[in-house]
């Protein structure tokens, strides 16, 4: 068979590796349904132990869909293992019996998932929800509704991936809308970088813990949000231990493996130096900005004003109503919508989406918005929750401005479009040769 590494045993021990039954190896042999196997590679001082041919997915649990390539099997614990198909089956397995102990159908091109640096838990992006599960029993540990935050719509998305940061303290999602990460241990979303990005699966990685890389190439500086470096001419991307990995596959010369610490010298260099420059970084700690409520009215619009301003104090902003950069917020809604909460069944709800936006010269520097809609509903002694729901949906969730986190940093965004655009303040290309490096022009 023509196998592929898929994973590793939990213990580093050896590899998982995938491939077709069928001798020709591509399944083109007409009188040979060729099915999916799973093989260990163990290497020792002079040769490669292998293990029994194992063929999953054979049960009924599985629509019997053996020949659906393997992308992922990952050991876990003293005998697990968890694997996934093209197709969306999530199985974890104990390895010995080889028996299924639970089992997740996930969406093809809109779901992800990613083992933790640890292997004790394992990030699925499903539907409209993300989730945290024990790895070895499959046990929902932690679960965050997309529904219930204003970035549901973008990070539902075609293309996305899903990455632990090194310490399992946040998890990054990333989608052709930007990278949006959450704090695992609360819950809070955390930092939000809007940056449209071609699609791509399965290509977010924490390079540290302050910094990812989404798509093989952007390396985006969480803290700040500002986006350093795009190290476009890789094929495959994975960090470990504080080494990012950059697969360079040019033509017509042999491909390279090259281990980089990321950002690289002349990346870091930039980014100090960007952080005091204010026609690079418009938006700085100290920057003056004014408020717009100009769209709202009369104790909304007071209301509204009073918390930016909290808001704003704690980025570190100036309030000045002269300044041209202007901190712009507007509502929408109602739009009656159907919400649900665990064991209490599905409701009606007015929603209301407050959006805020830095604009510089009719340009967006930065945007977010929140929604009225509960994450969690409590109620008063006595109060249903259709009493609550109608009290919440009765206007927008102005109080929640105060506690946005506005940017301490900002780039201006590309004047180009498309996906393969980028505000990276370094252009960089990897080649077999070494890293090339083309500053860009602010």
């Amino acid at each position: 068979a023509y196998m592929q590494t898929v994973g590793s045993l939990a213990d580093g021990s050896g590899v998982f590796m995938a491939g077709l039954s069928d001798e020709t190896g591509d399944g083109s042999n007409p009188n040979i349904t060729p099915h999916y196997l799973l093989q260990i590679w163990k290497p020792s001082a002079k040769k490669v132990k292998r293990s029994a041919f194992w063929q999953p997915y054979l049960s009924a649990d599985f629509a019997k869909d053996p020949t659906s390539k393997i992308i992922m099997a990952e050991g876990v614990g003293s005998s697990g293992l968890i694997t996934l198909n093209e197709v969306g089956h999530l199985v974890g397995w104990d390895y010995r019996t080889r028996k299924p102990l639970w089992h997740l159908h996930l969406e093809e091109r809109t779901s992800a998932v990613r083992l933790s640096p640890d292997r004790r838990y394992l990030a699925v992006l499903k539907q409209n929800y993300l989730l945290v599960l024990n790895a070895e029993n499959g046990e929902v540990v932690g679960s965050i509704s997309l529904k219930t935050t204003s970035l549901g719509d973008r990070i539902h998305n075609a293309f996305p991936s899903v990455a632990w940061s090194p310490n399992g303290t946040r998890l990054a999602i990333g989608n052709v809308s930007g990278v949006f990460v959450v704090d695992t241990t609360s819950g809070k979303w955390i930092n939000e970088v809007v940056q449209t990005l071609p699609p791509s699966d399965n290509d977010l990685c924490f390079v540290d813990d302050e910094y990812v890389l989404a798509r093989k190439s952007l390396l985006i500086h969480l803290p700040s949000q500002i986006q350093v470096a795009n190290y476009s001419g890789a094929s495959l991307a994975e960090a470990f231990h504080g080494i990012t990995l950059l697969v360079i596959d040019e033509f017509r010369e042999p491909g390279v493996v090259a281990p980089l610490r990321l950002p690289h010298n002349t990346a870091a260099k930039i980014l100090d130096q960007a952080r005091g420059a204010s026609d690079t970084l418009p938006i700085h700690p100290g920057v003056a900005v004014g408020i717009d409520v100009g769209m709202l009215a009369g104790d909304v619009a007071r209301e509204a004003r009073e918390a930016l301003i909290v808001a704003m104090n704690k980025a570190g902003y100036e309030v000045d109503d002269n300044a041209s950069i202007r901190l712009r917020v507007q509502t929408t809604g109602p739009v009656t919508k159907a919400v649900s909460f665990i064991a209490r069944g599905s409701y009606t709800f007015n929603e209301w989406v407050t959006q805020v936006e830095l604009v510089m010269d009719g340009e967006k520097l930065w945007e977010t918005s929140l929604s009225n809609r509960p994450g969690m509903l409590m109620t008063k002694d006595g109060e249903t929750i259709d009493q609550a729901l109608e009290k919440l949906g009765q206007g927008p969730n102005i109080k929640g401005l105060e506690f946005i986190e506005l940017p301490k940093y900002a780039q201006k965004r590309s004047s180009g479009s498309g996906p393969n655009q980028n505000n990276a303040l370094l252009q960089t290309k990897v080649t077999t040769r070494g890293l090339e490096d083309n500053p860009s022009t602010p």
